[in-house]
Formats: structure tokens, C-alpha cells, sequence
């Protein structure tokens, strides 16, 4: 349905305007403005050029396009949607604006194909799962302007060897790094308060965490569970910067043995 191109007036695309349609190729109006909620949902495109005019994209609008290899979000756009690219096995790049502040939920769940992304630096908020499964991604360097980053936000991105988070983030939430089997050595920034349960889980190859809080983050078991290191190895060293305050403390004290004082 590559005609598309010849509707110059058009503005908006509906929400499911091509939902499982057979459409492979498509150049959209120079003028539009929005692109509804899964208006392209698993669809066949091997790429997309989304105009610069587009102002808002709706959740989930190329979810489980799994050949697309080539798409752009719109240089006017502050936050990436809800599942925009999730289920894109085949994405490999993204280049996220430099005004975006936040990436939503499942943004590019399942992106297999997806390397290392460059994050803006104003950028606010990752949400929920939002490169989880980016099997292809070694490295995730995150601006001094992140505050928040959602639970299972790289959870099973197996390739996921480095990664920074800064000061004034105060939550690592619940399975951040479940599953992440390249990660040898990790620092909780000073500003972190809590914990979520299955945090570091299934972390085959962390050998390092290092804790930089002087007072000890809580860690939430409300599920039952009582470790953050579950199939980590067993020479495991977590630096900290007293190793007494956390021998003491009524949660990390039953790491005792594992503490090292920072170098």
C-alpha cells in the first residue's frame, strides 16, 4: 500500500489502521501529525521513515514487526511510547532524540538484534522491561538526568557486560539485572535506597558488587524470597564502605564472609 504516499492532506493514521495486514513497504504523508495505537502491529515492514512533522505515536504502533530492520523516531517527539518497537526481532539500531526525557514500558521488549543505544542526555525515566530480552546490547551508559529505572528493565539481556546508572537513582527495582550472564562486576550508586527482589538473580558471571551506600539499602522479600544472588557464583565479593555497619545490618548479614572493604 505504498499509494499512502499520495495522500498529501493526510494527518492521522488511525489506531489499526494496517493491524496484521500484509503490508511490507509503505512512505508516509509529509504532514502527518500522529500514528495511532497499533496501527502497524505485526505487520511484515522491513523499515519505516516516520516524517519529522509526526508529533505523537500511540502504544504499541509497530509491536511485533519482526523484520523491521529500519525505523527513526521523529526529532519533535520527548518520550518513546509504550511497546513502540517491542517485539522487533530484527531491529538493529535506534537513534532516540536528544530531547527525549522518557522511554516507555517495553519500548524494545524483545529487540534481539538491537546493539548499544546512545542515551539523550535529559533523558528522566526507563520504564518496565524496556530493553529486556536486547540480547545484542553490551553496554548501557545512562545520563546524569536519570532518576528512574523500571523493574526488569534489562532483564535477560544476556549480552549486557557494562552498565552505569547514577547518582540520584534510589531505586534498583525488582529484577533490573535478572539473567544479565555477561555482567562480572556492578556499582550501586551511593544514592540508592532499595532493592527489589531478584535484582542480581541468575547472574552467572558476576564476581563484584560494589555498594557504595554508607547506610545499607533495604531489600524488599515481601515475595518470599531471602537472596539477591540466586545462581551467581560462589566467590562472589561484595565491596562495601564499612564492612561492620553491613555485618550489622539485619538483611546484608547474612552475607557475612562476602564483605570487602571498598579499595
Amino acid at each position: 500500500f505504498n499509494e499512502l504516499a499520495y495522500f498529501s492532506g493526510l494527518e492521522a493514521i488511525d489506531d489499526n489502521a494496517f493491524n496484521k495486514s500484509g503490508i511490507q513497504e509503505v512512505t508516509l504523508p509529509a504532514k502527518l501529525k500522529s500514528i495511532g495505537m497499533r496501527a502497524f502491529y505485526a505487520t511484515p515492514l522491513r523499515g519505516i521513515a516516520i516524517p519529522e512533522s509526526v508529533e505523537s505515536v500511540g502504544r504499541a504502533a509497530f509491536y511485533a514487526c519482526r523484520v523491521l530492520e529500519r525505523a527513526n523516531i521523529p526529532s519533535g517527539m520527548t518520550e518513546v511510547p509504550r511497546q513502540m518497537f517491542a517485539g522487533c526481532w530484527k531491529l538493529q539500531s535506534i537513534v532516540l532524540p536528544e530531547g527525549t526525557t522518557k522511554i516507555g514500558d517495553q519500548a524494545f521488549l524483545e529487540c534481539f538484534e538491537m546493539a548499544d543505544v546512545a542515551l539523550p542526555a535529559v533523558l528522566d525515566t526507563i520504564g518496565e522491561s524496556a530493553f529486556s530480552k536486547c540480547n545484542a546490547c553490551t553496554e548501557m551508559v545512562m545520563p546524569q538526568s536519570v532518576r528512574c529505572v523500571g523493574q526488569s528493565c534489562f532483564h535477560t539481556c544476556e549480552n549486557l557486560a557494562h552498565v552505569e546508572i547514577p547518582e540520584g537513582v534510589k531505586v534498583l527495582d525488582h529484577m533490573v539485572f535478572h539473567s544479565c550472564h555477561a555482567m562480572e562486576s556492578f556499582t550501586v550508586p551511593s544514592s540508592i535506597e532499595q532493592i527489589g527482589w531478584f535484582t542480581f538473580w541468575d547472574c552467572i558471571n558476576l564476581r563484584e558488587l560494589i555498594l557504595l551506600p554508607s547506610v545499607p539499602p533495604s531489600v524488599r522479600t515481601d515475595n518470599g524470597s531471602y537472596t539477591l544472588f540466586k545462581d551467581c557464583p560462589e566467590d562472589l565479593v561484595i565491596r562495601v564502605p564499612d564492612v561492620a555497619t553491613y555485618e550489622s545490618d539485619p538483611y546484608w548479614s547474612r552475607y557475612t564472609g562476602m564483605f570487602l572493604p571498598l579499595e
